[in-house]
C-alpha cells in the first residue's frame, strides 16, 4: 500500500514537473507572450486637446518613479512639447509606506526638471487604482476641462483597460500608449517579466469587469 502511494506521488510530481517545464518553454521560446501583449494594445492617435492626463505606475523605494512611470512621463512630455495640450495632469496617489511623496509628485518633479512650467502641471493623487484615479480626476476637474478633449497616456499593455473604463464613464478622450519597451524582450531573462506584466493585466481586467468598472 505504501509503495503504491509512493509511486502515485512520483507520477503526479513528474506530470506536474513536465507541465511546468512545458509552460516555461512556451513563455521563453514561443510568441505567445507577444500575441497576448498585442491584444492589450489599444493606442489611438493624439489630437489637439485641453489636457494631457498621465497615469502613474510603480515607484522605487527610494522615491524615484519606476520604468513604466518614467516611460509615461517621457510620452506626456513629448506630447506637451509637440503642442497637443497646454497642461499635464498626473492622476493617481500610489506611494510607498513611510515615503512622503506620491508617484505623481515624483513624476511632477521629473517634468519640472525638463523645463515644464509649474503652472502647467496639475497633480491629483488622492486615489489608488486606475478606475478610482480616472473617476476622481473627471469629477475633480470637470468644471475646468472637457475630458472628451483630453489625451490619456499610459503603458501600451494598460491601454485596453483605460479605454474600457473611459467608455464606461462616457469619456471620449484619446488613449495614447507609451513606447512599448516591454514588448521587445531581447533576452530569456526578460521574457518572464513580459509574461508577468501581461498576466497581471489580464487578471486586473477580469477583476474590473467583475466589479463593474468596465
Amino acid at each position: 500500500m505504501y509503495l503504491k502511494n509512493y509511486n502515485n506521488i512520483k507520477k503526479y510530481l513528474l506530470i506536474g514537473s513536465l507541465g511546468i517545464n512545458m509552460f516555461v518553454i512556451m513563455v521563453l521560446v514561443t510568441p505567445i507572450a507577444e500575441g497576448l501583449y498585442h491584444v492589450l494594445n489599444f493606442s489611438e492617435a493624439p489630437r489637439a486637446s485641453q489636457a494631457i492626463v498621465v497615469l502613474p505606475c510603480e515607484m522605487y523605494r527610494n522615491g524615484q518613479p519606476g520604468m513604466n512611470s518614467l516611460s509615461r512621463v517621457k510620452k506626456g512630455l513629448q506630447l506637451y512639447r509637440e503642442g497637443y495640450a497646454p497642461f499635464l495632469i498626473c492622476a493617481g496617489g500610489y506611494r510607498h509606506e513611510g515615503y512622503p511623496m506620491s508617484t505623481c509628485q515624483a513624476m511632477r518633479e521629473e517634468w519640472l526638471s525638463h523645463g515644464v512650467p509649474e503652472q502647467a502641471i496639475l497633480v491629483d493623487d488622492q486615489t489608488m487604482n486606475t478606475y478610482n484615479d480616472l473617476r476622481h480626476l473627471v469629477t475633480e476637474f470637470k468644471h475646468r476641462f472637457d475630458f472628451d478633449q483630453a489625451i490619456f497616456v499610459t503603458s501600451s499593455y494598460h491601454t485596453y483597460r483605460v479605454r474600457k473604463i473611459l467608455d464606461k464613464m462616457d469619456v471620449k478622450g484619446r488613449v495614447v500608449a507609451t513606447e512599448p519597451y516591454q514588448y521587445h524582450a531581447y533576452t530569456m531573462a526578460e521574457r518572464p517579466l513580459l509574461f508577468r506584466e501581461i498576466t497581471r493585466e489580464f487578471l486586473a481586467i477580469v477583476y474590473f469587469r467583475l466589479r463593474g468598472y468596465i
